[in-house]
Parts: structure tokens; sequence; C-alpha cells
């Protein structure tokens, strides 16, 4: 008959014997059935081998403690099988109360599922035995799949030991697939990977209140039909932040984007291959994204035909600032089968775009770059700086454009006014200093020699301020701009300019206390020198051709890494400890990783040397450590799982161990080198499940 038994003060405290099946144990806050010895869908197994089912809360809750997960656990294994019990069905929260990492390459999610953190707990996704490349049954080599209704909330993930900085990924984080109603509330996504999160044939997403820092694509939206994107961070990709694909059975419509900044993207804030039909972006800041703030995309291809619904048409942007970019809003149609005629060119071409009561500002390129596309409306458009208003180009049959722009729909605005209107000034009456104040609160002051302008002071109402200097021709060699009303994410900006007009030096310093300085020859970057309140210092110098040659990291205690770069890629890094210790790693010509070495020269370890090779596709083949008693340990992989381990004491005795193919232990293998043995070799043979089967001496 079953017992109840009283509380116990931990799960590890639990005797592995005294128990039946079916005994209900309280240990701390949660209750606990004991479960058969030979059960395959237990929720948790004791390092005594006893056997456990639990439940969620009365909230319908479910903690990793309660699993006895433990503080950065390789959990792989155990998520799987948490799921596949059963137990996270039927809208369960899973809440993550410690940091754990997970090195397995695909994850279905069950539907109604939430997967929180809290504690600062986090969810590292360690690729570095290579875990996370798809088989050949994976179309989509993604970490975790997504049920329907999923919600991942107040969530931390981070991928580590990716492909270095700058080199693309073919890693992909969350995948939902038909995963209607799900939410991402409250996350971080972080690293070098492929993409964070794409949604497939997918209705009503939320995405609010997140950070998504890295990846190649942050956020793709294939076939999506309903999506609102809120009060979110799009920064530091090396392709788009948001990204709408090509190819699926329906394009991306009805999404809302409000409240979200886009920033140092490499390419794109929003890129719209896949369409962005019937579509809001509104209350946003885009900022030094590298190749435009939003790029509406159009191709026609033959194996890629465009359904109606992949349009980029009926859209509106609304209160909206844009600053420091060379294209603002692109907007591209491309014909490659001759799908457009004379009779459809109306409709197939992008068409019906406003941009409404937004604010450009910077002192380089475009509000528009339009190209075979039309329908383009601006409305109340602010200008702060120096701009085209607008390019066209055709390949084709739009000619010419219908691009409403009027001269009332575009006011330049005070803080920013060009200075034309006061180079004409009289000789024989020299002004030095002419200043006004504005209706609205902002003030205006410039400065003259001998009839020429050399510098300007603006102030708008809202407490930013910009001030510039000018050279002998009248054009702005230097700007610097304090952000007084703190609607940016950096406190001051400075640009100085070279007398070809390129940039020579951009220097930011940022609300987190990072302080960036750019500097560049002919318009290119020469050298970068980031400086963090931590005391971390990161400098990089670069070629004529723009790409990295050498690098180095400091820190505030002294440590110093080097990192090396050919034809822009990493070949090697050198990282000295502030107590000496070193670790060295070195990367073939594509930026593979071909080994790491770490040498414990403050003797703070058990072991001298620690050895890691890799095979060239960037899996583990070998690890060796040297050990200070003299004793050496060497593991060796087979397509990144490994195949044998050998340990060899001081005294010369050798163990060797062999693995099957499924990581599992085959045989052991004893040999007596220093004869304290009576015997020679010993050698013990297990099966698939573990089960010791046999044992074999070859005696003195």
């Amino acid at each position: 008959m079953p017992m109840s038994f009283a509380a116990f003060k931990d799960l590890e405290s639990l005797p592995s014997t005294g128990f039946s099946m079916d005994d209900v144990l309280t240990v701390g806050a949660y209750d606990y059935v004991v479960a058969d010895t030979a059960a395959a869908d237990f929720h948790v197994e004791l390092s005594n081998g006893l056997k456990l089912y639990t439940s969620p809360s009365a909230g319908g809750v479910v903690t990793s403690r309660q699993l006895n997960w433990q503080a950065d656990e390789d959990i792989s294994t155990r998520f799987q099988q948490i799921i596949d019990s059963g137990l996270l069905s039927g809208g369960v929260e899973f809440r993550l109360e410690d940091s754990v990492v997970f090195k397995w390459h695909s994850l279905q999610f069950p539907d109604d599922f939430t997967l929180s953190a809290v504690n600062g707990a986090r969810l590292i996704v360690d690729d570095s035995l290579d875990f996370l490349i798809g088989d050949d049954n994976d179309l989509y080599p993604f970490t975790f799949h997504l049920g329907a209704r999923n919600t991942l909330k107040d969530l931390d993930v981070i991928w580590i030991d990716t492909e270095p900085e700058g080199v693309i990924s073919n890693i992909h984080g969350f995948r939902g697939a038909h995963s209607d109603d799900s939410r991402i509330v409250g996350s971080r996504f972080e690293g070098n990977i492929e993409m964070f999160v794409a949604f497939h044939q997918t209705t009503n997403i939320t995405i609010k209140d997140s950070v998504f820092d890295g990846a190649y694509w942050q956020v793709r939206l294939g076939g999506v039909d309903g999506a609102n994107i809120t009060s979110s961070v799009f920064q530091n990709a090396l392709g788009d932040g948001i990204k709408t694909a090509l190819g699926d059975a329906t394009g991306t419509r009805n999404v809302t984007v409000e409240a979200s900044l886009f920033i140092d993207n490499a390419r794109d804030g929003i890129d719209t291959t896949g369409g962005f039909r019937d579509s809001v972006v509104r209350d946003s800041f885009f900022v030094s994204n590298g190749v435009s703030a939003m790029d509406f995309k159009t191709p026609y291809k033959a194996n890629r035909p465009l359904l109606d619904e992949q349009m980029n048409t009926n859209i509106l942007i609304e209160n909206t600032e844009f600053y420091d970019h060379g294209n603002n809003i692109v907007l591209t149609t491309t014909d490659y089968d001759g799908t457009i005629t004379p009779e459809n060119v109306d409709w197939r071409t992008i068409h019906n775009i406003t941009v409404r009561d937004s604010v450009f500002a910077g002192d380089r390129g475009k509000i528009f770059f339009v190209k075979d596309s039309h329908g383009v409306y601006g409305e109340n458009l602010t200008l702060l700086g120096r701009f085209h208003h607008f390019r066209t180009e055709s390949f084709g049959w739009l000619e010419p454009y219908d691009l409403n722009l009027e001269e009332n729909d575009l006011s330049q605005g005070g803080v920013w006014t060009p200075l034309t209107d006061f180079r004409a000034l009289d000789l024989d009456n020299p002004v030095t200093t002419y200043e006004t104040v504005f209706d609205t609160g902002g003030s205006l002051r410039l400065s003259f020699e001998n009839a020429r302008i050399v510098a300007s002071r603006a102030e708008d109402a809202s407490g930013d301020i910009r001030t510039e200097t000018y050279d002998a021709f009248g054009e702005c060699d230097s700007f610097t701009f304090y952000d007084g009303s703190d609607t940016q994410v950096w406190t001051s900006q400075s640009v100085d300019f070279d007398a070809s007009g390129n940039r020579e030096r951009v220097e930011r310093l940022f609300d987190d206390g990072r302080h960036v300085v750019n500097n560049f020859v002919d318009g290119t970057m020469s050298d970068r020198t980031v400086s963090k309140p931590s005391g971390q210092v990161i400098s990089t110098i670069y070629g004529p051709d723009g790409a990295p040659v050498s690098g180095e990291i400091t820190w505030a205690d002294g440590t110093r890494e080097v990192i090396e770069y050919t034809d822009g890629i990493i070949t090697g890094r050198v990282r000295t400890e502030a107590d000496g210790d070193i670790t060295t790693q070195v990367f073939d010509a594509t930026g593979t990783r071909q080994s790491i070495v770490r040498q414990d020269i403050s003797d703070s370890e058990d072991w001298s040397v620690f050895r890691q090779v890799f095979g060239p596709d960037g899996s583990r083949s070998q690890l060796s450590v040297d050990y200070d008693d003299g004793s050496t340990s060497m593991l060796n992989y087979v397509n990144g799982v490994k195949s044998e381990r050998i340990f060899t004491e001081a005294d010369g005795d050798v163990m060797t161990l062999t693995f099957r193919e499924d990581g599992t232990r085959e045989r052991i293998v004893f040999e007596d080198i220093s004869d304290s043995q009576d015997w020679d070799t010993l050698t013990r043979t297990f099966d698939a499940t573990g089960t010791l089967i046999g044992t074999d001496f070859v005696w003195d």
C-alpha cells in the first residue's frame, strides 16, 4: 500500500531504499511520487538512482529546481526526456530558476507551453560540439521548435562557442511553423547565429519588450498573417533586424511595429522581400543601419512566383525618426522573368506607401530611393540635415514616377536649418553673430568671420543641442550632437569630416557608459576603439579594404587578448589572464576553429595544460589534459561524439575506455605498467544499456 512520508530537506538527501512504488514524498515545497525503477517516463532521477514523478503547482508551473536541475548543468537529455514524459503539456509554464546549458540540435515544444526564467537565469545554447546542425531529415536546423500558443517570457537566451564574430553562422534558434497565437515577451536573444526567431505560416504573433542582439536575421517572418511587434530593440545584426521571407505559400501581411528601435544593423532595419502588405510602422527609431532603414523589395522570379498576398502595398509609416542612413527608405521592384506588363504594372509594382509626421536627420543620403515603384506619399516630413529628397531609377515600365512629394510636405527643421540665406552678407557691414529664438522654444546661434560662417549652435525645446563648424567653403567639417531629450541610446555624438566630405572620426558616448571612437581614412574605417565602464577596452585595426587586420581586448584586472586576422577572418586569439594563465585559439583560413590550448601558469588548477583539437567541420576531435601529478588524459571523438578515452597515471598505468557510436561505454581496459597488481591487463565489457557483462584478466 502506498505511503506518505514527511518533508525532506532536499532531493539529494533522499535515500535510495526504503520506499515503495507510488509512495508520496514531500521535499521542500514540492510533492513527489516514487516511480518504478524501470520507468522511462519519470520526471526526476537522483544520483542514487531513485526515480520520481512530480506535477505542476496549482498555478500550472513547473520549475527547474523542482526537477533537480543544477546551475550551469547540461540539461540537453533531461529537457528532451521531460517533454517526452508529458509533464509540460496542457498549458504548463516551465520556469528556469538557474542558468542551464543546452547542446542538442532539435527540441519540439508542446502546444500551450510557456518557457520563462527568474533570478537572472539564462538558457545557454552551446555549439562547441557542433550539435546544432540539422540532420538529413531536418529541413531547418533549428534548435527549438515552437508549438501553437507558445510563450517565451522573461527569457535570456545566449548562444556560445559559435562562429567567430563577423562570420555568418548556419545555426538557427527558435522556429514556429503554424505556431498561431505565440508570444515573445520581455526576453533577450544574443549570439552569432543565422537567425534568432523564425515564424512560418503563422497568425497572430506578439513580440513585446524584447531585445535581439547579433545574428544575421533576428526575426524572420514567412507567410505570417498578423504580427504585433512593440517596444523592442533590434541591434548589431550582420543582416537585417526584421526580415520577411520569399517563397512561402502566402506573403507576410498585417504587421504592426510600434515603439521599437533598429540600430547598427549591417544591412537593413526592416527588409520586406517576402511582403509587408497592409502593415504599419509607427513611433519607432531607425539609427545608423548599414544599407537602409527600411528596404521594401518585390522580386519576380520564375522559380518563386509571387502571390498577391506577397505584394508590398498599403503600407503606413508614421511618427517615426530616421537618423544617419545613406538610404532611409528604399523601394525596389525587380522583374527577372517578364511578369510585369503594361497592363499589370500599376498593381504588380510596389505602390501606395505613405510616410507622414516623421523626422529624417543626418548629413548624407536620400529620404526615398525609388526603383520601379510608384504611389509614394509624404506628409509633414521634417528634415534635419542635408538630404537629397529622393532618387529614382527605372528598368522597366514606370516613367514618369508617381512620387507624391510636394514642397509643403517637406519642412526643414530649425535645428539643422541650411545656412545659404546667411552666406551672402554685406562685406561693408560684416556680421559676427546671428542669434534667434524660435516660438517653439528652440534657439539658433551662428558665428561668422570675414562674412563667412564658421560655427553654429542649435538647441530645440526638448534640450537637444547640435554644434557645427564649417570650412572655408561653408561646408560642415564637424558636428557634435548632445541628446538632451534622451531620445537616443547615446548621450553625445561627434563627427569630423575630411576635405572631401568623408567621415574622418566618429565619437559616441552611450547612455550605458560605453565610449566608442571610429577613425576613417578616405571614408574607410581604419580603427575602432570601444571603452566600457567596466574597464574593458576593445581595439580593432582595419586595412584599406575595410577588413580587420588585428585586434586587442584589455580588462581592468590586467587581462589581455590579442586577435589576429588574415583576409578579414580571425586566425588566432591569445588571451593572457591577470594571473598569467594563457589561452591560445587557432583558426583556419575559413575562420573554423582548429585548436584551443589553455596553460595554467598560475598553478590554480590541478592540471598544467588543457588542449582541444577540432576537425574541418568545427566539431571537437580530441581533448587532452596534462595533470600536475604527472598523469595525462586524452579523449578522442568521431563526428563530435567521444569514441575513446585514455588515462595514463603518473606511474605509467594506463586505463582505456572505448565508446559506441551512440556514446555509450563499451569497454574498459586497465594495463598494469607499474607492476603494482598481480595481473597485466584487466578488461571489463558492457552492453548497450551500460550493464557489465564480462571481466577478463591476463595474470602476471
